[in-house]
Parts: structure tokens; sequence; C-alpha cells
């Protein structure tokens, strides 16, 4: 059963998208639009007819810089089906002469959500000229060099946020998965992260549990994500948990325990074929050894 590679923070991968959401929604907020986090809006004819304001004076006057800038916003809060028509309006308002350095992040944020890591990284590199101490936007960079496949890079941009927030588990965490992939030293950062607390320390197994899953060290890996799951924080890497402990559990021979973390899995995705039909063929072989 194949299993996803891991990526930075797996259930950390929207912290960025939500902290410049949120801003943007505290700012649409006091003219009356209520966003939330997915994309949906609390008020959505509200939100729909500030959008289509905005654009009507785009088709008026398709110079003003202004307009395109909130229109720009909006889509962006729609969701990465409007990224790339949020990163139109806010290149144009750009080319117009809009001086808001806000406006880096924010495209920024778009080509990232849309893949363009250099153009993305770019942009995050302007935003940080104007503030240079922004943690979102440096996580953000450190990401892309990861997404990238730079782990030498990504690894040294978390080790030097570690040193500023040596108790941030968002930090310490991409800090551990950082270093696994770079072949260097990942245990302090996942130690630091234990010493936090409960909660910090599931996340711990969590990332400790992917690296010896991928070293190939299934009965460890297997305890450790089975702690994962437990973990009231496991959240949105529960699928993720339940994919890699089923392929653990199955490489030890555990036909029960995979089946088990199968049918968990197949709870919060239905729709995942490959694991569906492991589930199937462990169920017969199981019903054919019972009729034995």
């Amino acid at each position: 059963m194949r299993t996803a590679e891991a990526a930075p923070s797996a259930s950390r991968a929207l912290v960025s998208r939500n902290r410049v959401t949120s801003a943007l929604a505290a700012a649409l907020a006091a003219a009356g639009i209520y966003a939330a986090f997915s994309g949906h809006t609390a008020d959505d004819e509200a939100f729909e007819k500030r959008l289509a304001r905005a654009e009507a004076r785009i088709a008026s006057d398709p110079s003003d810089i202004k307009a395109l800038y909130e229109s720009g916003q909006l889509k962006f809060l729609k969701g990465p089906s409007a990224y790339a028509a949020a990163a139109a309006d806010f290149e144009r308002a750009r080319e117009g002469g809009l001086s808001e350095p806000k406006l880096f992040y924010y495209l920024g944020a778009v080509y990232q959500g849309l893949g363009l890591y250099d153009f993305a990284g770019d942009e995050y590199r302007r935003y940080l000229n104007n503030s240079p101490g922004d943690l979102d936007t440096r996580l953000s960079l450190a990401k892309i060099a990861y997404l990238k496949g730079d782990y030498a890079a990504a690894e040294s941009m978390y080790a030097e946020l570690a040193s500023a927030r040596p108790r941030d588990p968002v930090v310490l965490e991409n800090q551990a998965l950082a270093a696994w992939k770079n072949e260097s030293a990942w245990a302090e950062p996942l130690a630091a992260l234990r010493a936090l607390g409960e909660t910090p320390a599931g996340r711990a197994d969590f990332v400790e549990g992917i690296i010896i899953h991928g070293s190939g060290d299934h009965a460890r890996a297997a305890e450790l994500l089975a702690r994962a799951a437990a973990s009231p924080d496991a959240g949105a890497d529960l699928p993720d948990i339940w994919r890699r402990l089923a392929d653990s559990r199955r490489r030890l021979k555990d036909d029960e325990g995979t089946m088990a973390a199968l049918r968990s899995l197949l709870l919060l995705e239905p729709g995942d074929r490959e694991a569906s039909a492991l589930l199937s063929r462990l169920e017969k072989a199981a019903a054919r050894k019972k009729k034995k």
C-alpha cells in the first residue's frame, strides 16, 4: 500500500493561509462582510455583492487599483479555485502603481497555493524587506524550500526560526521533518517538542512515526502511529496516520491490525480505492481461514 510523501507539518499546512485569511476577514468584517476559513462566507449574499461591486468598478475603470486590490482579496477568500483570478487582480493593481506592502504577502500566498513556488518565494522575500520579523512569511519560505526538495535550506530556515522561537511547536515539528529529509539530526527538535506537554507530545509521536516508518522499522513505527492516532490533536492528520499505520502493520503481517487501521481510514476517506481493495482482500483471506 502506497503512503504519501511526508509533507512539512501536515495538519499545519493551512497555517499560512489561515493567518492571511484571518487578516483579510478582519478587514472585510469592518465593512460588514464575514468570511470563514473554508472559503465560504457567513453572509454569502453580502460577500458576493461586495465582489460584484468591486468588479463593476473595475469594468468602469480598469485602472482602479483599489478595486483591483479589493477584488483580489475577496477572490483569495473564495479559496484555491479563485487563486489564479486573485493573482491576476493583484498583479494588475501592482502594475497600476499600488503601494501596499501587504500585497507582496497576498501574492506569495496565492502563488504558493498555485504551486508556483519560485514566484511565491520572490513575493515573500519582498514582503520581508518591509516586515523582516514576520513569522508566518518566514515559515512559508521554509515550507517552499521543503516542497522544492531543498531540504538543507529548509532545515536551516527552521533551525533559525527555532532559535528565535524555541517553544513554537509548529516550528519544531517542521524542523524535525526537514532535518530528517536532509539526513541530519532530527531527534533534538522532537525532544523539545515532547517537552512542551501532552498535545505537542502527540504531534511528536506523529512526526517520529513518519520518520521511523520511512526508515523501515515498522514495529516502532506502528507503536508511535497508534499513539498518534489516539491523540486528541491528530485532527486532519488522521487519514495519513491510519494509512501509514496500516502499511506498517501489513509489513509486520498483522492482518487484524491492518484491517482495523484500514477501516478507520475508510471512515474518513471512503473513496480511497486502494485501501478499500486491500481491506477486501484481507477480509476474504480471513474468512477463508475461518472456514478451514
